[in-house]
């Protein structure tokens, strides 16, 4: 998910015109870490709670980016988030409204392999599902995490 460079300085409270630049801090969380670079020099990180995340879109904490319906406010269907279109989807990854994330082609950029996505290995397949890179998506055992039964995971329907 992204947001705008507006919208952090809003949830942080910084003033826009300080704010000269934003970079990702750290990729694995969702969203991105992000560090603001302050005109005159400093950065600035985003909170984070007491969980280890970022407080604006922490469930426990009940951060002000989650909604009633327990997600992301602006990416929620139910609450007319912002980032959702008239077609009901996700804006930027929107065909139908040209989003931002769709290429030439009519696939999500990064996972396109015209254009040489930033989601493929060098093998052309998906980084985080790819074996012989040894993608985030696999456990131990070498499958996909949330389908392997010796690891319980998340996408197996429970023992009945």
């Amino acid at each position: 998910m992204s947001r705008t460079l507006s919208a952090w300085a809003v949830v942080l409270g910084v003033n826009l015109l300080a704010v000269g630049s934003y970079e990702a801090v750290d990729a694995t969380q969702h969203p991105p870490a992000l560090r603001l670079r302050l005109r005159g020099g400093g950065a600035r990180a985003l909170p984070r709670c007491e969980h280890g995340r970022v407080k604006y879109v922490c469930k426990d904490c009940s951060g002000s980016g989650i909604c009633d319906h327990q997600r992301q406010r602006s990416t929620c269907k139910d609450c007319g988030g912002g980032s959702i279109c008239e077609h009901q989807r996700v804006r930027s990854t929107c065909k139908d409204c040209g989003g931002g994330s769709i290429c030439e082609h009519q696939r999500v950029r990064s996972q396109c392999k015209d254009c040489g996505g930033s989601a493929l290995c060098e093998h052309q397949r998906r980084r985080s599902t790819c074996k012989e890179c040894g993608g985030s998506s696999l456990c131990t055992h070498k499958r996909q995490r949330s389908q392997c039964k010796d690891c319980g995971g998340s996408g197996l329907c429970a023992p009945a």
